[in-house]
């Protein structure tokens, strides 16, 4: 209907200059306003002045098309003349005088096509006018949209340093022109201007020692804004190799000493001031840059852990993407990250059938009558030394049958009867929700065992325990809210994180380890570590199933506040049987002093041994915030 309405007033309009002696470019100006008003709707008064044209009469067609060539060849000719005077001017002129002369005679060309166009349309008689003042009007703003990108592009670099030294080695390759600049001799390494013909874009790269930081400058429409219209990322940008185009970048390398910070700043427009600081990194850059690289390495399958301490792809950039969270990286490099994680397949899970096999309640096992009462130790008995001797305010202890205090609520709620031991219910109802998870990918290798998770492997208690429920898994997380709700009751401390051991026989281990208390124990684990680095003050581990040895170590290195006597020191350690529904709880102090674990099982020593799980819970320093919190909702239902 509007293309109807435009036709028929662009009609009209011509109709009504055939009648009347007026030129040809005022009869295609009054079409067009004519067309744009009947697509708007609304009146448009046309004022026909005295014409300072030659008139053209539009008596017939024949006459029309001689009118038309003849003032196509003035045009031509006047074009001509145009162009000559402008070249002479343009040799002694500057580059914004170049560029404006360009725009005004680019925009003097579309109105000559656009005018031509209509006269052609209107002497052949057709209906078309309005599609061919429309074309016209499209060609005349297309180009001069594409004049606008005739600026020529500048960059003018300004370079700085907190310290001379730290500017000294850069290199500037910017335009296809190469400048050394030594940074020693002030502190302002200098000033750098380049620039381009018109219309073409600027690009280049900044080196100073290990950091590469590359820029691009170019002009588009809108007359030298900053974006594009409609464009996803601004025109001038930055990049440091993530494919991220930002404004701002800091380039960091912690190679030499001191680590060096690069930051760079880009302004808008054709012509952009680029600002250089050269300054020393601070611990949270380093550790971001070191968490970037290690993301996008693991994204493109660079940094796959081959150890036996598990993790191949999946887990490798899972834990990546933790550690990108935990560091400030950027969210757009996470969110890339998350995407291509959802479209792999963990390749660490448990065999499905394996598991299902060995996790049997009947499997479970306890140690013969000769091995019960035998604890295997060792310590320094060299004169004068303390390494055996407990620290200040360090805290452990192995409390035997702890599980049957913390099932009692739920014992009575669900009325089970006191025939039905509560560390084989415990492990019975752990036991299934680790067949039903493993179809999901829910039970993955890691460090020698397996864990049980939700298939995001996030540690959140609550997070267990929504997949729980959404897997019919109802009497497992009730049996979870009865472990975390003891714990919280008994030592007064917030569960933050849950982690689910499962170890099908005796082939299985747990390597000594420190737990991982928040962010200040990032240097204590591996690249590929998935812990949630929750701030944690202790830790509580349920004992389920068959009877396995603990290895406690007393430790002297650089994390420890022990020290060995000499460089004889044997130090002190000791092999405790953990028996089914037992408790370990130890604080940090005991946790910064030693290391625990699981061993390879001795069979010839300490029997066989079955299946085993362990629930460990990390509790933050504090109270819980609210007692109604204490105990989980969940015991309490229906």
């Amino acid at each position: 209907a509007a293309a109807a309405a435009r036709a028929a007033a662009v009609r009209e309009a011509v109709a009504q200059a055939r009648l009347m002696d007026i030129p040809a470019s005022v009869a295609a100006t009054v079409a067009a306003a004519a067309a744009r008003s009947a697509s708007r709707r609304v009146l448009v008064p046309c004022v026909l002045a005295a014409p300072t044209e030659p008139r053209l009469r539009l008596t017939s067609p024949s006459a029309v098309r001689k009118n038309a060539a003849a003032r196509a060849a003035a045009m031509k000719t006047a074009a001509a003349g145009r162009a000559a005077a402008a070249k002479e001017a343009a040799a002694s002129a500057s580059p914004a005088a170049m560029a404006a002369a360009a725009r005004a005679a680019a925009v003097e060309r579309a109105r000559r096509r656009a005018t031509s166009a209509t006269a052609a349309s209107r002497a052949a008689g057709s209906d078309q006018d309005s599609a061919t003042t429309a074309a016209a009007a499209a060609a005349s703003r297309a180009a001069a949209s594409r004049v606008q990108c005739l600026q020529p592009c500048q960059i003018e670099l300004h370079i700085e340093a907190m310290e001379p030294s730290l500017a000294a080695g850069l290199r500037v390759l910017i335009g296809g022109a190469i400048s050394n600049r030594d940074g020693d001799q002030s502190t302002t390494a200098g000033t750098i201007h380049c620039s381009t013909k018109p219309g073409e874009p600027l690009s280049g790269e900044i080196h100073i020692r290990g950091c590469q930081v590359k820029v691009h400058v170019q002009e588009v429409q809108g007359g030298g804004r900053h974006l594009a219209h409609g464009a996803a990322h601004p025109t001038n940008h930055l990049s440091i190799g993530d494919g991220l185009k930002r404004q701002r970048v800091v380039a960091v390398d912690a190679t030499n000493s001191p680590p060096l910070a690069v930051e760079v700043m880009i302004g808008p427009g054709w012509c952009a001031q680029v600002r250089v600081l050269c300054r020393e990194a601070t611990p949270a850059e380093i550790e971001r840059h070191a968490a970037r690289v290690a993301l996008l390495e693991a994204a493109h399958g660079k940094l796959a852990d081959s150890t036996a301490r598990g993790g191949g792809a999946y887990n490798t950039l899972l834990a990546q993407i933790k550690r990108g969270k935990l560091r400030g990286v950027e969210a757009v490099l996470l969110s890339r990250a998350e995407e291509q994680l959802k479209r792999m397949k963990p390749d660490d899970v448990a065999p499905v059938e394996e598991l299902r096999a060995k996790l049997s309640l009947a499997l479970c096992t306890t140690p013969p009558p000769m091995a019960r009462d035998v604890e295997p130790c060792g310590v320094c008995v060299l004169p004068g030394c303390t390494v055996a001797q407990p620290s200040a305010g360090e805290k452990f202890e192995i409390h035997h049958g702890a599980a049957e205090a913390a099932f009692e609520p739920l014992r009575r709620l669900r009325k089970i009867g006191s025939e039905v031991m509560a560390h084989v219910w415990l492990y019975d109802v752990f036991a299934s929700a680790a067949m039903r998870a493993v179809a999901d990918g829910g039970v993955w290798k890691a460090y020698g065992k397996f864990n049980l998770s939700a298939p995001s492997r996030n540690q959140s208690p609550q997070e267990l325990r929504n997949y729980l429920l959404r897997i019919d898994q109802g009497d497992c997380a009730a049996a979870l809210d009865c472990l975390v709700g003891y714990v919280e009751r008994v030592y007064n401390k917030k569960v933050a994180a849950c982690q689910i051991n499962v170890h099908m026989d005796s082939s299985s281990s747990h390597m000594n380890h420190r737990d991982v208390y928040g962010d200040q124990s990032k240097d204590r684990v591996g690249p590929n570590c998935t812990c949630s680095f929750s701030q944690a003050a202790a830790t509580a581990c349920f004992s389920l199933g068959s009877s396995r040895r603990a290895l406690l170590r007393r430790e002297t290195d650089k994390h420890s506040s022990l020290k060995k006597c000499c460089d004889s020191c044997l130090g002190a350690w000791r092999k405790p049987w953990l028996h089914s529904g037992d408790l370990v709880y130890f604080n940090d102090v005991w946790n910064n002093d030693n290391t625990h674990g699981i061993p390879a099982h001795n069979t010839e020593s300490d029997g066989e041994s079955g299946p085993r799980i362990s629930v460990a819970l990390l509790c933050a320093p504090g109270p819980p915030p609210n007692p109604m919190d204490a105990v989980c909702a969940l015991v309490v239902r229906s």
